[in-house]
């Protein structure tokens, strides 16, 4: 009688299955398509790297043209960024350069949002001289040539590829706080220095 038992079961499971599928008009004979890899797995690993160059504005309050060159390397949720900057408001120039750490939320190819640390060495080339706003301004940060500047950055954006597969990525630098060395004079700047980046990969 056990056999019977099975039979009954195999049955049951069969007729469940149909009406299953009918209630929701599957076809219960078409054969079942496995998802992409893409699809399947929403935690895929993405590996890449990249050079890439940015225009963006900043530091703020004072907004100067920032251009700057890098090169980014990510593998999963992990991801490296060097970058050579330099923005000038002609009397005074910041040539800076950057190494970042940056954790990627949810990796993706598509677009993924990120946040990042690290620390920068900038120098500033020039000399101060006047009294038009804008060097009062600057004034505020340093008062004379060849300072050495010093601080972490952390930044936070959002990468995403364009329809013709290029990679971009906009994001915001936030560095705070700054040691400025200048005249063998070390001085604490704590106002946080805010600078808008927009990349693309080439």
């Amino acid at each position: 009688m056990r056999w019977i038992y099975f039979v009954f079961l195999i049955v049951l499971n069969a007729f469940g299955r149909t009406a299953w599928t009918q209630e929701r008009g599957i076809d219960s004979n078409l054969p079942v398509t496995p998802l992409p890899q893409s699809q399947a797995s929403p935690d895929l690993k993405v590996q890449s790297q990249f050079p890439y160059f940015t225009i963006g504005l900043g530091p703020f309050p004072i907004p100067v043209p920032v251009f700057g060159l890098g090169y980014r390397y990510q593998n999963g949720h992990n991801g490296v960024d060097a970058s050579f900057s330099a923005s000038t408001v002609v009397v005074l120039t910041e040539i800076k350069t950057t190494l970042l750490y940056q954790y990627y939320f949810k990796p993706s190819y598509s677009s993924q949002f990120y946040v990042g640390a690290g620390p920068t060495v900038a120098g500033l080339l020039g000399y101060l001289q006047g009294n038009n706003p804008l060097i009062k301004v600057v004034k505020i940060l340093v008062k004379h040539r060849n300072a050495l500047l010093l601080s972490p950055e952390f930044v936070v954006g959002k990468q995403y590829k364009t329809q013709s597969g290029n990679l971009r990525f906009i994001q915001a630098e936030i560095n705070w706080p700054t040691v400025c060395i200048y005249n063998h004079r070390v001085h604490l700047f704590m106002l946080p220095l805010v600078v808008l980046n927009y990349g693309i990969s080439f």
